[in-house]
């Protein structure tokens, strides 16, 4: 079960870090959305998404111990 989730973490901290970076691209390119969706929102998802990575690979930290 560590071994999954710390593989979920990864995951989705890698793509939380890859909505950041296209939603801060995105706004200094001057443009407010993206597919119908504000660049704000959008940022906001992918911190989330670096959240959930954490969360999940502190829960397989704790898991090991």
């Amino acid at each position: 079960m560590g071994s999954l989730l710390a593989q979920i973490g990864r995951i989705a901290g890698f793509v939380g870090v890859l909505v950041c970076v296209i939603a801060v691209i995105w706004r200094a390119l001057g443009k407010f959305g993206l597919l119908s969706v504000s660049v704000g929102a959008l940022l906001q998802v992918g911190m989330a998404g670096v959240l959930v990575g954490c969360f999940c690979l502190l829960v397989a930290q704790a898991e090991k111990r």
